[in-house]
Parts: C-alpha cells; sequence; structure tokens
C-alpha cells in the first residue's frame, strides 16, 4: 500500500478494508503451510502468513488513531508497541522447532 492509499483507509474505515484480505490470505497461509508436501510450498505459505500480517498490523496502528484522544494515545501506542512485541517474543518459545 502507497502512504496516501493507507491514508485514505484510516479516514475511511482502517478495521473493514483490511480485516478481509488479511483473514484470507491468512487462510491461504495457513493451509499451504499446513498441508505442504514439500520446501516450496512451506516458503509460499509463510510469504502469505506474512503478506496476511502486513494487512494487519498498520490496521491495528489505525484503530489506535481512531479511537485514542489526542491526549491519550502515546500511552495507548506504547501498550500497542509492548503487546506486538511481547506476542512477537512468546510465539518463538510456542511453535515446533
Amino acid at each position: 500500500m502507497t502512504p496516501g492509499t493507507a491514508a485514505t483507509l484510516d479516514r475511511a474505515a482502517p478495521a473493514a478494508y483490511a480485516c478481509p484480505p488479511s483473514v484470507l490470505l491468512g487462510l491461504v497461509g495457513a493451509l499451504l503451510c499446513g498441508l505442504a508436501p514439500g520446501i516450496w510450498p512451506l516458503i509460499a505459505g509463510r510469504f502469505f502468513l506474512g503478506l496476511s500480517a502486513a494487512f494487519v498490523m498498520p490496521a491495528t496502528l489505525g484503530l489506535v488513531k481512531a479511537y485514542y484522544s489526542d491526549a491519550d494515545r502515546p500511552r495507548a501506542i506504547s501498550y500497542w508497541s509492548m503487546s506486538t512485541g511481547g506476542c512477537a517474543s512468546i510465539s518463538s518459545f510456542c511453535g515446533k522447532s
């Protein structure tokens, strides 16, 4: 997405535009990863999962921008950053190795 498109989506409805493609891409990625008979379908599945995350992250930050006032926004963004960083850290321990 270009910066102009992201700003337009933020004004219109960030979650409404980002969630359906993200869910679809995540589903495709999960199916490819789960049913992968070899390395290349697995890599393609991981690509789709990453693309899905690329849609979700700006949408969640856009929701923070939409629902919090100027005074509360720095605290909300710090909580957003802590939760995404914490989830990324914890997920490495929960996955298969």
